[in-house]
């Protein structure tokens, strides 16, 4: 008889141990980390601040994985009142998780050069008494307007330009600069016109 109350004994012992091991074991989400995990994506879920969580069961967001996290799981489940921390979702919310960046996309081909080839072009008529004079400076094929001018030497009293403007528009686009000088008042003086145009290619 006390064999058999001992054996009695010891197999209560053992059950009793083995059922503290179990709950033990699901309190700290070894067992029930399915559940954990289902609920709470805890492995690389993320809270509502980006702040991801790398703990296995961490379902509050504590940065500790404790029985705490499990009892809060058990409530849920029970349909119980949880009180998560800020700013963990709740139990039971599935948080965006971001996926790896995809590869570069190829390389696009490379755009038109913008201004290129700048240069003056300058042009001067004759040295001379001549009561008016005009001159056209042209770009080189191919490049066209950025700007240009005109001026003059000899009596400023006398002498003025009356024109200075873009010419030859070819498609829309200016190629030349063309300036007209001439005298107000009659001088013997000799005088030339000056006419410089700004050239460049430009990108379509």
């Amino acid at each position: 008889m006390r064999h058999t109350i001992l054996i009695a004994t010891l197999s209560s012992v053992a059950a009793s141990v083995l059922t503290t091991v179990v709950v033990s074991a699901s309190l700290f989400g070894a067992d029930s980390a399915s559940s954990a995990n289902t609920l709470a994506e805890a492995e690389g879920a993320i809270n509502p601040s980006g702040v991801e969580s790398i703990l296995q069961g961490d379902v509050d967001c504590s940065k500790n994985v404790t029985p705490v996290d499990s009892l809060k799981v058990l409530r849920h489940d029970a349909g119980l009142s949880v009180q998560q921390d800020e700013p963990c979702p709740d139990i039971g919310t599935l948080a965006a998780i971001p996926g790896p960046p995809g590869p570069a996309g190829p390389q696009g081909e490379a755009g038109p050069v913008g201004i290129n080839g700048w240069e003056v072009v300058l042009v001067d008529t004759e040295t001379d008494s001549t009561p008016w004079k005009d001159a056209i400076a042209h770009c080189p094929a191919g490049k066209v307007i950025l700007g240009g001018g005109a001026g003059h030497s000899g009596p400023l009293e006398d002498v003025a330009v009356g024109i200075s403007e873009p010419f030859q528009a070819i498609e829309g686009e200016y190629r030349a600069w063309k300036a007209v000088a001439a005298e107000f008042n009659p001088t013997t003086v000799d005088w030339d016109l000056r006419v410089w145009a700004i050239c460049a290619n430009v990108a379509e």
